[in-house]
């Protein structure tokens, strides 16, 4: 509420009518109460409490820090989020992301098809050293958010389609065994090219090797597959298309890395990734 209203100045909401007051009055200023205590609300962002992650790891510049804005939550890190040793799910999509950013001053980010629950979309950055992320759960209920790229199109950024990731997450994305992934499409709509189920991976450790298992509705799909190649510098992201292994529904996806020079299999990660049906 405003802070004036509270030390007295000009009219005081709290100040209850007398009891000999006629009930209309009485209801006129609780009516004016409660608008007053929703604008305050609005005002200060409290409609809507975004989903930024308890972090204190800003950055110095203060119109770049990782905050709330408006319905989201955004920004900059001075260092990773994730402190773990090992590869990190950053994106799930099925068309790559497609918006230009001297154009486009809002991008369309969608779950398709809507999938009828409360999912968080986070947005990372795949630049090397590039701590940006963005998180909200402000989805409309045909799955879309409407991302503004003022952000991202800031000098100091310039983070283009190739340069960005995203995930829909349920649980929130918190790192649990109960999170699902949904395929996200960042950008312009489907361009008639073939879908094929991608995976966008960042990986703190020099890997030589990534071996795939599939499980769906527990009937194994495929196990140790490897995928994508032999070599995998921790300055890039890991694109993985691994469409064919993946059937509608839930599939429990589990990936292992090789790291380049103990050869030794690192910690890597399992997950719920959800594919619509066609």
């Amino acid at each position: 509420m405003n802070a004036r209203l509270r030390a007295g100045e000009g009219h005081r909401l709290d100040e209850r009518p007398a009891p000999w007051a006629p009930l209309s009055h009485r209801r006129a200023l609780l009516i004016a109460s409660l608008v007053l205590l929703l604008v305050g609300l609005r005002a200060s962002g409290g409609e809507r409490p975004p989903d930024c992650l308890g972090t204190e790891r800003g950055v110095a510049q203060a119109e770049l820090a990782y905050r709330a804005r408006g319905d989201r939550c955004e920004g900059l890190f001075v260092a990773p989020v994730s402190g773990s040793i090992g590869m990190v799910l950053v994106g799930f999509y099925d068309e790559p992301p497609a918006f230009d950013l001297d154009r486009d001053p809002e991008v369309l980010v969608r779950v398709d098809p809507a999938p009828g629950r409360s999912l968080s979309l986070r947005v990372r950055s795949l630049v090397w050293r590039v701590y940006y992320q963005m998180d909200t759960s402000a989805f409309d209920p045909q799955g879309v958010y409407r991302w503004s790229t003022q952000m991202i199109r800031q000098p100091q950024l310039r983070l283009g389609p190739e340069q960005v990731a995203a995930v829909a997450c349920t649980e929130r994305c918190h790192d649990s065994a109960r999170t699902q992934f949904f395929p996200v499409r960042i950008g312009a709509a489907s361009t008639g090219r073939p879908r094929n189920a991608t995976i966008v991976l960042q990986s703190s450790v020099e890997l030589s090797q990534i071996r795939l298992s599939v499980f769906h509705g527990g009937r194994k799909i495929v196990t140790d597959q490897v995928v994508g190649g032999s070599s995998f510098p921790t300055d890039r992201p890991i694109r993985l298309p691994i469409g064919r292994w993946l059937r509608s529904g839930v599939n429990e996806v589990t990936l292992v890395g090789i790291e380049r020079h103990s050869r030794e299999a690192i910690a890597g990660f399992h997950a719920q990734l959800v594919v619509p049906a066609t």
